[in-house]
Formats: C-alpha cells, sequence, structure tokens
C-alpha cells in the first residue's frame, strides 16, 4: 500500500548509517529520522545525546538518550529530532542493529535562532511558495514541485529553473497540504540522492514538516555556493535546477578587445566598469547598432545608435541595461588614447527571462 511504498521510498534514499548528514534547523523545529537516516537492514536503531538535552522525540514523547535509547527501525518514522531552544551546536550519535551493532555514527546539530517571518518589501529573504501537483519535467512524468509564482524560460512554474544570488536568502514555503511527504532539499547532484548524490547542507535551515502552516526550508546564497539542483528527500524526479546569477559583477575588467560577453536578466544592469578596463584610455564610444539605448550615463539613456563618447572616468556612472524582454544583440565599444581609436570591440548581450 502507499505506507509501505513510502517506506521503501525512504529506505533509498536517506544515508546510511556512516553516511549521516548534519542538520541545521531553526529554534521550535523538527525533522523525522527517516528524513535522513535510511533504515536499510537493520531491526533497531540506538540514538545518544551525551549533552541529555532531550534532542530526540517518539511520538511527540521526550527520550532520555544521555546514555542512549534504543528505537525500532520501523519508528523511524515517528522519531524526530528537535532543535534545542536557543541557537546551539551539538554533537549528536547513530548506530543500527542487524544482529551486531554497527560503529557510532556521528553528526552535528546546528540550531539557528528564527528568522523575521516576513518578505514584504525589505524583507531578508524571498520566499517561494511551494505545492506538489501531478506534471511533467525534464525526469519525465509525476508529482513535480510546483513553485508559484516562478516561471523558467520555457514559462512553466513545473520544477522551474531558479537562479540565486551571492548574499540573498532564499525560502521555500512548504505550508500547503500537497506538500505532505515531500521535504525539499538541495543537491549538487541533479535529483540528488536518487541518483547518487548527497545532500548538501551548508547554509540550509529547515522549519516545521512539510504540509503543515509554516514549514520551510530555506538557504543563504554566498560567493562559494556552487550550482545546486532542489529535489524530493522522498521521491525521485520531482525538482529541478538552480543556477547562480551570472558571475558578470565578479569579473575582471578585461581591456578593449577583450570585453567579454554579458548575460543580464530582464530589468538588471552592470555597470561598464565592471567588465571594461579603463587602462590608459581618456574616453571610450560605445555603439549600438540597433538603436535599442542600452546604454545609460547617470541615469539617462545614450543614444548610442550612432555612437556616444563616454569619458574613461565615467565608466562607473555607466551603465549596460537589460532589454525588456528575451533578445541576443551585438554591442561596440572602443577606446581613444589621446592619439587613435582602437579597432571597434564587439560583445554580445543576452537578456534572459528574469525567473522571479
Amino acid at each position: 500500500d502507499q505506507q509501505d511504498q513510502q517506506e521503501e521510498t525512504q529506505q533509498q534514499t536517506p544515508l546510511p548509517i556512516g553516511q549521516v548528514a548534519d542538520q541545521t534547523l531553526e529554534v521550535g523545529s523538527e525533522i523525522k529520522l527517516s528524513e535522513f537516516v535510511v533504515k536499510g537492514d537493520y531491526t533497531w536503531f540506538r540514538v545518544w545525546d551525551a549533552t541529555g538535552s532531550n534532542s530526540f522525540k517518539l511520538n511527540g514523547a521526550e527520550i532520555d538518550a544521555k546514555s542512549g535509547a534504543n528505537i525500532r527501525a520501523s519508528n523511524l518514522e515517528n522519531t524526530v529530532l528537535t532543535a534545542d531552544s536557543s541557537a546551539s551546536t551539538q554533537t549528536l550519535y547513530v548506530r543500527g542493529w542487524d544482529g551486531a551493532w554497527s560503529s557510532w555514527d556521528r553528526f552535528t546539530l546546528e540550531t539557528k535562532e528564527k528568522t523575521s517571518t516576513s518578505d514584504g518589501s525589505g524583507s531578508d529573504f524571498i520566499t517561494f511558495d511551494v505545492q506538489v501537483s501531478y506534471g511533467s519535467n525534464k525526469h519525465g512524468n509525476g508529482n513535480k514541485y510546483i513553485i508559484e509564482g516562478v516561471s523558467d524560460n520555457n514559462s512553466s512554474s513545473i520544477s522551474p529553473t531558479l537562479q540565486f544570488e551571492a548574499g540573498q536568502t532564499y525560502r521555500f514555503d512548504q505550508s500547503h497540504s500537497s506538500n505532505t511527504n515531500h521535504p525539499l532539499r538541495f543537491s549538487t547532484t541533479d535529483n540528488g540522492r536518487h541518483d547518487g548524490g548527497s545532500e548538501y547542507t551548508t547554509g540550509v535551515v529547515k522549519y516545521g514538516t512539510p504540509g503543515a502552516e509554516g514549514s520551510y526550508v530555506e538557504i543563504t546564497a554566498t560567493e562559494d555556493t556552487p550550482p545546486l539542483f532542489y529535489y524530493c528527500t522522498f521521491h525521485s524526479g520531482m525538482g529541478g535546477d538552480i543556477n547562480k546569477q551570472d558571475e558578470v559583477q565578479k569579473q575582471t575588467p578585461l581591456p578593449v578587445g577583450e570585453v567579454a560577453n554579458q548575460t543580464l536578466e530582464v530589468g538588471s544592469e552592470i555597470k561598464l566598469s565592471e567588465f571594461v578596463a579603463e587602462e590608459d584610455y581618456s574616453w571610450f564610444r560605445l555603439w549600438d547598432s540597433t538603436g535599442e539605448n542600452n546604454f545609460e550615463l547617470n541615469g539617462t539613456e545614450l543614444n548610442a545608435k550612432s555612437g556616444a563618447n563616454i569619458r574613461a572616468t565615467d565608466l562607473v556612472n555607466t551603465i549596460l541595461s537589460a532589454d525588456n524582454s528575451p533578445s541576443t544583440q551585438s554591442l561596440y565599444i572602443r577606446g581613444w588614447d589621446g592619439e587613435s581609436w582602437t579597432s571597434w570591440d564587439q560583445f554580445t548581450l543576452s537578456t534572459i527571462v528574469d525567473v522571479y
């Protein structure tokens, strides 16, 4: 039946003893052991909380695991790991019995203070409202994550490709009842644990139980965050891709003759000083042969259809702005060093759909 099928899925996707992942939870939240510990061939598990903080509960009752406590393998689903009442980091242990006890597997529980629940203007995070429904994505047909209000280049909200920006926190709200038994997680491997990957936990905070009001998982992207994928812990093929925002703003400005192509989202922009090196030039000339007015100086559009000059000191005040719809166009720039103009340097501006 459905319950047996779910249990079988849990055996395949969480990590086995010896590879249990560290957990990060917010104050007041919890996570089922079945979401991160694989049952395997074990008939019993023993959990150990050396600090005696009562971090484990079975069917809602605290387990005194200070000296170790046994739970049946069939109760992984009913046993939860709970966050502390304040920010902390502690070491916990689990091992399994299959006729003999395995070695202790140590993992860390990090408890973080609960963040603001507002996602209005000026908030510290962007919220994605997640639902689950039948659909089709690159993995085939079946239940898929539906990210409300988000579409990718295919204009679909079914497992859309998301785009993260360094320094931004993204909250995946799983309050909708359709999220029950579909905890969303992250991995550097497409389809996560279902295709041999592991859960990515850096900068990740989990709160509540998917399908219950207020439940979410959030992640803070940094400069070091790799390209990621989101997936369901229990069910294969539900998720999609996460790309980091195009790294044009982190590139080293290049001299005329080597200027890099640029990719921007609709509504975004970038300073010329971020990708064009001033060097010994005193002036630059911009040329937008299509006359789309993609350059602005101090907030004023430049008519560069026949070419427009800007002082080298104004590279930082001149921006390249994306078109108002997806497009690809050729732009040109050259420099004046006081004696002559360089040859025109052609580069491409690709405007892509804003996934927000």
